[in-house]
């Protein structure tokens, strides 16, 4: 099976990518591993298009944390905070079930991960900065910490806010500077449509074209096709296409992507895609694979959702084909949960064994309310750590710039409230937080003239 080329500059950590951990594909959108970004846009562009709002009730995701239970116990695996400095939010993906950092429109992503020996390790961080609309401008990825960046996405727009061009550059360590790497030059239609996008790749001081996609659209915008072609010898080769049928009511039901074999097009890939009622998410995602010896398609994946009283996905079910009897076998199944917002809080998954499930994971997600900090620049986080985080007890705070000799310590709830003030006359303390209920907390540090010096957010588990 070939795979479509990717007219995409690598793109900043999908926040639900957990390390060493073999259930992340239940939670980042990974099961359909053969599943076209094509595809994925599309289904984002339709809840984009119902959902034109933040996370609901004036919340925001400001961390989530991610629990495996074993012979050991229940531990945690992955842990990620988010900071914002504004009024931005946050929206959920209904189709993926998961939180991207397209849809999180935090100034900072800081990730902890259980290397599997000494439990949760900083893993990277991501930094973004947006225009004066609130689009993103400029996202960097780092490995770690904010001292080790890794790469960095610059956007580059039109009056109607379309991306234009994406420049992709990676840090040079040993120059200490950053290198270009690829860019993606897109043009549009009349109706702010991509038409056409150009990739390059730089390569000894010149931009080289590399590959192109050509799209096209039906009368009510859909997308109908897209032919993807690489630069060679001169002129465009076909390499790959998708097709797209849609539901009367503008949802994607199929998608067919096939590869050019040198004279004609062949079968890859096929997915068909139902809804329940006026969800603009899909509810069934069923996938199939062309098996060119058998001259048929085999099943790969299947995906259902049912619903709860709030229309929004209650049980989630992973399936994937029984061997003896080529039938769908339940895999892996998640119970999702809301607030009064209908903002999802957590995912108890289970796996199924001889058709009976068994808890195995939670996934839990925090959420804070807009409310002005008087922070203006979520970078002075980088002046604080506080750590474990999650925690239950006791926290420490390390300060790892000179700040003076006294400071206060400040944790505030999801709906603003001080819950703890402490004043400490060292660059380090303890602080007992066993009091607080759990949740999400953000954290600030205060020298001695009343300036803010560090922010960063908290987990109680």
């Amino acid at each position: 099976m070939k795979k479509p080329i990717l007219l995409v500059v690598p793109i900043l950590l999908a926040t639900q990518s957990f390390a060493q951990n073999p259930y992340s594909k239940y939670f980042s959108g990974d099961f359909h591993r053969k599943r076209s970004a094509t595809v994925n846009d599309i289904l984002k562009a339709q809840l984009h298009t119902a959902q034109n709002k933040t996370t609901a009730g004036y919340q925001r995701v400001a961390g989530t944390s991610f629990y495996v239970n074993n012979s050991s116990g229940t531990i945690i695996s992955d842990s990620v905070v988010y900071m914002y400095s504004a009024d931005r939010g946050s929206m959920f993906d209904y189709n993926d079930m998961s939180f991207y950092n397209q849809n999180v429109l935090s100034d900072t992503m800081v990730r902890r991960g259980d290397n599997g020996s000494s439990g949760l390790q900083l893993s990277a961080t991501a930094s973004s900065i947006y225009t004066t609309g609130n689009l993103l401008d400029v996202a960097t990825e780092y490995a770690g910490t904010q001292n080790n960046p890794s790469q960095k996405t610059i956007y580059k727009r039109d009056g109607s806010g379309n991306i234009t061009t994406e420049y992709s550059l990676n840090w040079n360590s040993a120059q200490k500077k950053w290198d270009s790497s690829s860019r993606i030059v897109r043009t549009f239609n009349s109706s702010n449509k991509v038409a056409m996008m150009i990739g390059y790749t730089y390569n000894l001081g010149t931009w080289v074209q590399d590959n192109k996609a050509d799209y096209t659209y039906d009368g009510a915008g859909n997308m109908i096709t897209v032919v993807y072609y690489n630069w060679s010898g001169g002129s465009w080769s076909p390499d790959s296409r998708q097709t797209n049928s849609y539901t009367t009511s503008n949802k994607i039901s199929t998608n067919l992507s096939e590869y050019y074999n040198g004279s004609s097009w062949e079968a890859d890939t096929r997915d068909s895609f139902g809804y329940t009622g006026s969800a603009d998410f899909y509810t069934y995602d069923e996938s199939w694979v062309w098996n060119s010896d058998s001259v048929r398609w085999d099943k790969d994946a299947l995906e259902t959702k049912t619903l709860g009283s709030n229309n929004l996905p209650d049980v989630v079910t992973y399936y994937s084909i029984d061997s003896v009897t080529n039938n769908w076998a339940p895999d892996f199944q998640n119970e999702w949960h809301y607030n009064t917002y209908n903002n999802p809080i957590s995912a108890d998954g289970s796996i199924f064994f001889m058709g009976t499930p068994f808890n195995i994971t939670t996934f839990n997600c925090y959420y804070e309310a807009y409310f002005d900090l008087g922070v203006k620049d979520a970078q002075v986080s980088n002046n604080m750590v506080l750590y474990p985080n999650p925690a239950s007890d006791v926290v420490t705070l390390s300060l790892e710039k000179n700040t003076g000799n006294k400071f206060s310590v400040v944790f505030i709830n999801a709906v603003g409230q001080t819950v703890i003030k402490q004043d400490v006359a060292s660059g380090s303390a303890n602080i007992q937080i066993s009091q607080l209920p759990q949740g999400l907390y953000k954290v600030m540090v205060k020298n001695e003239n009343n300036s803010i010096v560090g922010v960063t957010s908290f987990i109680k588990q």
